[in-house]
Order: structure tokens, then C-alpha cells, then sequence
């Protein structure tokens, strides 16, 4: 029986932590979408702003700064309801400033290297 080291073990960590991040994105980018389709701007800002805790760690200052503004654009509109249809009365502004986010978010996701857009250069696979 192979002998589990030390360095292994921590490999094997670091390997269940990355799938347990990459699958708890994948659901809150699906949960976003979702929201957003069925007009639930405040649970999708809410959806938007868990995905933007789990790029944090990895934010640059200039990125923090630019969610900081893109929140308070999205708080500036607020989640304004009719009293007697209970629907959004500024759908438009609304879905504009949370779609803004959620644009930043996922070029962001692209810049840490979490999404899916990579560019592979063919030569780093010829000999």
C-alpha cells in the first residue's frame, strides 16, 4: 500500500477546495441567471454579491473600488414597489445597474483566471 506523504495530502486538499469552489460558482452564476429571468432583481443583486465574496480574496484594489461603485449606482435606483401591484416601479434603471455588475463580475471571474475564456497559445504544444 502506497504511503500517503504529507505533500500529497495537501495536493489532494487544495484539489477538493478548487471543485468545491468551481461547483458553488457554477450554482450561483446558474441562480443569477435564473433570477434574472423570472424579474427577481433584488435576490439576483443578492446572488451577484455572494459570487463577488468568493473573487474577493483574489480582487484587486481598482476592482474593489469599481464594485463599491457599481453597489451604490445599484443602491442610488433601490427596489422601489408599487404599493398596489407589489411590482418594481424602475425595472429599467434597475436591471441596467445589476446587469452592469454582473458583467464586471464575470470579467473579473475571466481576469482571476476562473472562467472558462483562456487563451492558449498552439505553440506551447509543438516540439
Amino acid at each position: 500500500m502506497e504511503e500517503i506523504t504529507q505533500e500529497s495530502s495537501y495536493k489532494q486538499a487544495v484539489f477538493n477546495s478548487t471543485v468545491s469552489i468551481l461547483i458553488r460558482v457554477d450554482r450561483l452564476w446558474k441562480l443569477a441567471h435564473q433570477q434574472c429571468s423570472h424579474g427577481q432583481y433584488e435576490k439576483w443583486a443578492t446572488t451577484l454579491d455572494r459570487l463577488y465574496i468568493e473573487f474577493y480574496a483574489d480582487a484587486k484594489e481598482i476592482d474593489i473600488e469599481e464594485i463599491r461603485k457599481l453597489d451604490v449606482g445599484i443602491k442610488n435606483i433601490g427596489f422601489h414597489y408599487n404599493v398596489e401591484t407589489g411590482k418594481l416601479k424602475n425595472i429599467p434603471e434597475l436591471y441596467k445597474a445589476i446587469f452592469q455588475k454582473e458583467m464586471f463580475l464575470k470579467k473579473l471571474e475571466q481576469k482571476q483566471g476562473r472562467g472558462l475564456g483562456y487563451e492558449d497559445d498552439i505553440e506551447d504544444y509543438m516540439d
